[in-house]
């Protein structure tokens, strides 16, 4: 059944059994003393708070200080619209999102391991509390789904979603012009022109809206990247180690979230190189779209997450856009595609080179802090993960591979909502 794309009714249950146990791990993990928060206690931690205030003061922009126009206005329209507390819209967008996986499931035929690992993985939190993720994921699907079907209405959706969700209209635009180019070997007509460069006008358009619309509620204009500042996100060159904030719990996420990234370029990298022709690297428009997005969003990090410890980068929060997103889950799709395509051997060697090459960037720099050789041992268990995690995918139906790490998956993610709630930083 692991190996099957799930009936509607296989994956309800699925979904209603994967909550059931999220819950019960979660109360384990208050029983021995893991986390010290209650389920219901999820309401303005971090983020929800500057949503919150959007929903019941409107925008405000106050100089030389942390303002709510670095948010943008959908999901809290669809909190004002649903008049729920923090844990009932926090409801209401696990629904979204459950809704959304099936939808791209359906489409391109994901199995239900995957989709299971999938709605497992610790950053998915985001999609269970008062954040924006579930709209994202929504939007995301639409477009995903379009480009799929060559249908130039759910990918204007979905754009129009995505981008009145998150600032993200510019890194969108990239995305559909990429992927339009490197799709440019063979003869376009004029409907497929279209349908390729429409997308990017109405992602830069929605973005010009919403500012537009925060002006017309704070009287500011374009401060945008203003109000970053205040977050100390400035635009600047990386800066070797690559640092996320030093909590253990959770800073694997980050590091393993860089790890997808860097291979979402490589494999971009060579499809560029390679020949088009070549099946091993033959990639459809949305797995394409996908990699984009993922190794964009990385670049964006990089460059505009400011410094952290003696001046070196910090990759805080990128597996919250890395694992929270759809593109995620085609990633998921295609790797998995590939390495049953691929000699092993060739598979291996390539995590491999990969897991050295981030270990050097965590390790190694010219601003390099003091760390310790329990920490880069701790940096060389991490690396072992996405071994694990792309056997256990390429091998989804073997239960003894599977069942293993859907739990310890699970047991990770009710710590990281343990540790939101607790106001603990995840991403």
């Amino acid at each position: 059944m692991l190996d099957s794309v799930p009936s509607y009714r296989v994956y309800l249950i699925a979904a209603a059994v994967h909550t059931t146990l999220l819950i019960i791990c979660f109360g384990l993990l208050k029983y021995i003393g893991l986390i010290d928060s209650s389920i219901f206690d999820i309401g303005y931690q971090w983020d929800s708070d500057w949503y919150w205030s959007i929903v019941s003061e409107g925008y405000s922009y106050v100089p030389n200080s942390q303002s709510n126009v670095a948010y943008y206005p959908l999901f809290a329209w669809l909190w004002e619209l649903s008049n729920l507390g923090p844990l009932g819209v926090s409801i209401l967008n696990w629904l979204i999102t459950l809704i959304s996986v099936y939808i791209i499931s359906r489409e391109f035929n994901i199995p239900l391991g995957q989709l299971i690992l999938y709605s497992s993985f610790p950053s998915a939190i985001f999609f269970m509390v008062p954040y924006s993720e579930a709209l994202f994921l929504l939007g995301g699907a639409f477009i995903l789904v379009g480009l799929n079907k060559n249908h130039l209405a759910l990918i204007l959706i979905g754009v129009v979603l995505a981008c009145t969700t998150r600032s993200i209209g510019f890194i969108l635009s990239l995305c559909f012009l990429f992927t339009y180019l490197i799709k440019a070997n063979r003869p376009f007509t004029r409907k497929d022109h279209v349908y390729s460069l429409l997308p990017i006008a109405v992602a830069l358009i929605v973005n010009w809206a919403v500012q537009l619309y925060q002006f017309d509620q704070s009287g500011v204009h374009f401060n945008y990247l203003e109000v970053q500042e205040q977050w100390e996100r400035v635009l600047d060159f990386p800066s070797l180690p690559l640092t996320a904030r030093p909590i253990p719990s959770s800073a694997w996420a980050d590091y393993l979230a860089l790890f997808v990234g860097i291979l979402s370029g490589v494999i971009l990298i060579r499809l560029f190189f390679e020949k088009k022709t070549d099946a091993e690297y033959r990639i459809e428009k949305p797995a394409m779209f996908s990699l984009f997005y993922l190794a964009g969003i990385t670049c964006v990090i990089l460059l505009f997450s400011g410094k952290y410890v003696a001046g070196s980068t910090v990759i805080a929060s990128l597996n919250r856009y890395v694992f929270a997103t759809p593109y995620f889950l085609l990633f998921i799709q295609e790797m998995t595609s590939q390495a049953t395509r691929a000699k092993r051997k060739k598979v291996i060697f390539s995590i491999l080179s990969l897991s050295i090459l981030e270990w050097g960037l965590l390790t190694f720099g010219l601003n390099r802090v003091v760390i310790e050789l329990n920490w880069q041992v701790y940096f060389l268990i991490v690396l072992t993960l996405p071994f694990i995690y792309f056997h256990a995918l390429v091998k989804h139906t073997r239960l003894k591979w599977w069942i293993p790490l859907y739990l310890i998956s699970t047991l990770l993610q009710a710590y990281f909502l343990g540790l939101f709630i607790s106001e603990r930083w995840i991403g």
